[in-house]
């Protein structure tokens, strides 16, 4: 010990310097993570090296421990292929909403956020994130310390609602009229087929996603987008729901032959019954005005 307490005083090191130096040397050999970190030069450690230099090679081989550790998932880690892919978003609120479209709640009635958990398989956060949503959309009222339930719907509200989007999309269609050549009218076939799919096997989100396609299409070759981005305003306004939900599937194919109406008044070129047919279909339609489902229930 003696012996070598005055080799490492003749070396400028103390006997616990020559130590670490050893173990940091051998570390680097035999694990992984030091081996990724040799030495801050590239070269094995040499035990005559100064202390300050062993002290960096010690701390450089901390930090490679600590780096390998927190960022494997940095391109070239040796876990990158085990990083987990993203669970497709749930919309949880969709959901609700569809329950309430087909009549499993009743106007005014109060909702149980136990239920629903239950119901939907879903966390009371994410249950009560979706009443929020729906809130919004005044398809839920929110009454402070009771909870939610089922709003009643404002009748003159929806169809003042409805009567605004009807003219400024009428309007917007009847402008991109003179745009339309063969082309157009043919991709604006093919959004109507792609409906009318969706109608007979899709799920509610493919008939909502395809139903704005089909007009958003068509309103895309007006020549004044500022009307067209009012009108989307609007539409999503005047919705109750989320997606655009229809109460029955009698519902969804009367949507679809308003989609043939449109489009036959467009390869026709007449303005009048282009702006009639959608403000027809607009007004007429189950998936915008809760009164006309209990017409349809009617008939």
């Amino acid at each position: 010990m003696r012996g070598r307490a005055l080799r490492a005083s003749a070396l400028g090191q103390s006997p616990i310097r020559q130590d670490q130096a050893r173990e940091s040397q051998c570390g680097a050999a035999t694990d992984p993570d030091h081996a990724a970190f040799p030495s801050p030069m590239g070269r094995p450690v040499d035990p005559g090296s100064t202390p300050a230099h062993i002290g960096a090679i010690i701390g450089a081989n901390r930090l490679g421990r600590s780096f390998s550790c927190r960022n494997t998932s940095f391109p070239g880690s040796r876990d990158r292929g085990m990083t987990r892919s993203p669970r497709p978003r749930r919309h949880l609120a969709a959901e609700i909403a569809a329950a309430i479209r087909s009549g499993a709640y009743r106007s005014g009635e109060w909702l149980r956020q136990v239920d629903l958990e239950e119901r939907f398989a879903a966390t009371r956060f994410d249950i009560r994130a979706a009443l929020a949503e729906l809130a919004l959309r005044q398809a839920v009222e929110h009454v402070p310390n009771r909870g939610f339930r089922i709003a009643v719907p404002d009748r003159r509200r929806v169809r003042d609602m409805l009567a605004v989007r009807a003219l400024l999309e009428a309007e917007a269609a009847v402008s991109a009229l003179p745009h339309l050549d063969d082309a157009a009218l043919r991709l604006l076939e093919a959004k109507a087929d792609a409906f009318d799919r969706a109608a007979a096997e899709g799920s509610m989100a493919s008939q909502s996603a395809t139903n704005l396609e089909f007009h958003d299409t068509l309103y895309g070759f007006a020549p004044n987008q500022a009307l067209v981005e009012v009108a989307k305003e609007v539409r999503d306004r005047a919705r109750l729901w989320p997606l655009v939900l229809w109460p029955s599937l009698r519902a969804v194919r009367r949507s679809a032959e308003g989609h043939r109406v449109i489009l036959a008044a467009l390869r026709a070129g007449d303005a009048a019954a282009v702006a009639a047919s959608v403000r027809a279909h607009i007004l007429g339609s189950a998936a915008n005005d809760p009164a006309c489902s209990a017409e349809e229930a009617e008939r």
